[in-house]
């Protein structure tokens, strides 16, 4: 628990401070609601999904599917974020 809480306080602050650093000023309220629409989505889904699991397959393999969910997105979203930070190739 630890490791997750040190983890969420990690990457509250690194959306916040990667919204500033890439979006105008006029830009940069609404990048920020958004941001925030996604951790407040993930407080209303997190908890069901977790209640879900552990009524179907057990508390223990729950938390086991949960993280693996975690990790896996953790993965798939450092690859997008290359992508989406990425330099435009210039026109031919």
């Amino acid at each position: 628990m630890i490791v997750v809480g040190f983890g969420a306080g990690v990457m509250t602050l690194y959306f916040q401070i990667t919204m500033s650093d890439y979006t105008s000023t006029a830009e940069r309220g609404s990048a920020l609601a958004l941001g925030g629409l996604g951790w407040g989505f993930s407080h209303l889904t997190t908890p069901l999904a977790m209640g879900y699991l552990s009524d179907h397959i057990g508390l223990v393999p729950g938390f086991y599917v949960l993280g693996a969910f975690a990790l896996v997105w953790t993965i798939t979203l450092a690859f997008m974020r290359t992508w989406a930070f990425a330099k435009p190739k210039p026109a031919a």
